[in-house]
């Protein structure tokens, strides 16, 4: 029964190419915090009413956003600031091979997100190449920008403005592929937040290698949307 509403879900409010091609922006971290049994989020923007009052929990609990004004300031931090300001000449040194850059506690979880990246087949040449922050930065705005619409705390048509007219131009001119923007993200996530790195690796895998229902990363490639 389930399966026959998320089906008639994701009919009803499926977007067409030019809207489509977007979603590849929060897909992650929506999939990540909604433990969702299926991924709807690289192909609507809306998410089903039963997660409102996790999404909620998420903006409220972890990010202290309980209004539009708290949605706008911690999204456009992310996108003028950032981890990426503060912390990214500590993650340089670190993939350099300064192994004190990392912090103590993170770092055997990044030693074994490197054997992640391995087992899932993601590219190792962009994971030894990974120099940037700005993965982790974006993914996390976009994840706020949905999330915000999704509750009510901004109109759609402003989380559609961020994602197009912000976030898409700063992920072009920082990365040529969506390999090397989920690297970022998860490379980032790992080095500054800690986490659970296989968690962060699935949901980018996930993306790249989805075989069953053709991701919008493998459909739209991030230098052509």
């Amino acid at each position: 029964m389930f399966g026959l509403f998320k089906n008639k879900f994701l009919e009803a409010n499926r977007l067409p190419a030019d809207r489509e091609k977007y979603l590849g922006f929060g897909s992650i971290l929506l999939s990540i915090n909604h433990n969702s049994d299926y991924k709807p989020y690289e192909e609507i923007m809306l998410i089903e009413d039963q997660y409102k009052p996790v999404s909620t929990q998420i903006l409220d609990q972890f990010w202290d956003i309980t209004d539009g004004a708290s949605a706008r300031a911690t999204i456009d931090h992310l996108l003028q600031h950032g981890t990426r300001e503060s912390e990214t000449p500590a993650f340089v040194a670190f993939k350099e091979g300064d192994a004190s850059a990392i912090q103590p506690d993170f770092a055997e979880e990044f030693k074994r997100l490197q054997t992640i990246e391995k087992n899932y087949k993601l590219n190792l040449d962009d994971a030894k190449a990974c120099r940037s922050l700005m993965g982790w930065d974006l993914e996390r705005a976009a994840f706020l920008a949905r999330l915000s619409q999704h509750v009510g705390y901004i109109p759609e048509a402003e989380a559609w403005q961020i994602l197009i007219e912000k976030i898409k131009p700063m992920a072009q001119a920082s990365f040529k592929t969506w390999s090397e923007y989920g690297i970022s993200f998860v490379e980032g996530r790992t080095f500054c937040y800690g986490g659970d790195a296989a968690k962060g690796a699935l949901g980018v895998w996930l993306m790249l290698i989805d075989k069953k229902d053709k991701s919008v990363w493998n459909k739209y490639p991030l230098a052509s949307i």
